[in-house]
C-alpha cells in the first residue's frame, strides 16, 4: 500500500469517526514479550478493563465491565512470519474477527462479568501489538498485560521479544 493511500485511508477513517486500527498508528509503548507471563488473578468489577496473558501455551484476553455499558473494541496484530490461530471464544456477545492470520479483531457492548478469548501464537512472532478503545477512545490505563499487571504508557502496546524501551527499563531503576 503506498503511503499517500495510507494517509488518505487514514483521514477518511478519522472523518468517519472510525479509529485507525494499530498498524495505521504509531506505537505508543514497547514493552518486553515476558511481561505476558503468568496470570493476573482476581479482576476487580468495579472497573471496565482488558488484561491479557499468556498460560498453559494460549494467549488470553479478558475484558472486565463495572457494569455500565461500555462499547470495548481492540486488535491483536503479529509481526510478519507470525500466525493467531485457534481461537477459544468465551462469551456469547463478543465479536472477534481475523481479516489476515496475522490480525485479530474483537469488539462488545460490555453488560457486567467477564468476557474473553484466548488464541494461540504460531510461527516466528517477533512481537505482538495490541490496541484498546472504550467508548471509542485509547485508554492504555485500562490494559493490564500478565500477572503483575503491568499497563503500558500509550497505545498500541507492542510487546516484543527483543528491543524494549529503554523508558521501560527505567520504570524499575535500571539504566540503559
Amino acid at each position: 500500500m503506498s503511503r499517500r493511500f495510507a494517509s488518505a485511508a487514514a483521514a477518511a477513517l478519522l472523518f468517519l469517526g472510525a479509529a485507525p486500527v494499530a498498524a495505521e498508528r504509531e506505537v505508543g509503548d514497547v514493552l518486553p514479550f515476558r511481561i505476558v507471563y503468568g496470570n493476573p488473578g482476581a479482576k476487580p468489577p468495579e472497573e471496565t478493563a482488558c488484561y491479557v496473558w499468556s498460560e498453559g501455551g494460549r494467549l488470553h484476553v479478558g475484558i472486565t465491565s463495572d457494569g455500565t455499558p461500555r462499547e470495548v473494541d481492540g486488535e491483536l496484530r503479529v509481526t510478519s512470519g507470525g500466525v493467531l490461530k485457534d481461537v477459544g471464544l468465551q462469551s456469547q456477545t463478543l465479536r472477534i474477527r481475523q481479516p489476515s492470520p496475522t490480525v485479530l479483531q474483537f469488539d462488545l457492548r460490555t453488560t457486567g462479568g467477564e468476557q474473553g478469548f484466548d488464541v494461540v501464537l504460531a510461527g516466528d512472532v517477533a512481537a505482538v501489538t495490541i490496541d484498546l478503545r472504550i467508548d471509542g477512545s485509547p485508554k492504555p490505563e485500562a490494559l493490564r498485560i500478565g500477572g503483575q499487571q503491568e499497563r503500558p504508557r500509550g497505545l498500541p502496546a507492542k510487546l516484543a521479544l527483543t528491543g524494549a524501551r529503554a523508558s521501560w527499563i527505567e520504570r524499575f531503576g535500571f539504566e540503559p
